[in-house]
């Protein structure tokens, strides 16, 4: 049974190197991928394989809540538009604002998490 799969990113070169095998199998095996993430000249290789690409503005290491708030917005719209099956997210502002946006518009999430991001790099953390 085809599905209406909707996967949220931070940045192409993540989901290029670490997903896209996932990808382009969830597309060869017929269902429909959508891909909401920044606007990259890049993502044009998403949209080669047969996904839509969706863009959407996210600040990867901004820390202003006004920007944050509005990438929730942004998620529940493109949520209500295309009504997926089941949603996946990568990285951590999609982790958690897609979260918070699938738990208001009722549909399924899959959060992966991966790493210890780069909080841990730095020699100065405990």
């Amino acid at each position: 049974m085809k599905k209406k799969i909707l996967i949220l990113s931070n940045h192409f070169i993540t989901l290029y190197n670490f997903r896209k095998e996932l990808i382009k199998k969830l597309v060869g095996d017929g269902h429909e991928v959508f891909i909401s993430m920044p606007k990259a000249e890049e993502n044009n290789f998403f949209v080669n394989i047969g996904c839509k690409v969706i863009e959407t503005p996210v600040d990867r290491r901004g820390i202003n809540p006004i920007i944050d708030f509005c990438l929730i917005l942004k998620y529940i719209k493109v949520m209500k538009e295309l009504k997926p099956d089941i949603i996946f997210s990568y990285t951590i502002k999609p982790n958690i604002y897609g979260s918070i946006a699938s738990n208001l518009t009722k549909y399924k999430q899959v959060s992966n998490i991966t790493g210890t991001g780069g909080t841990f790099l730095s020699e100065n953390v405990v």
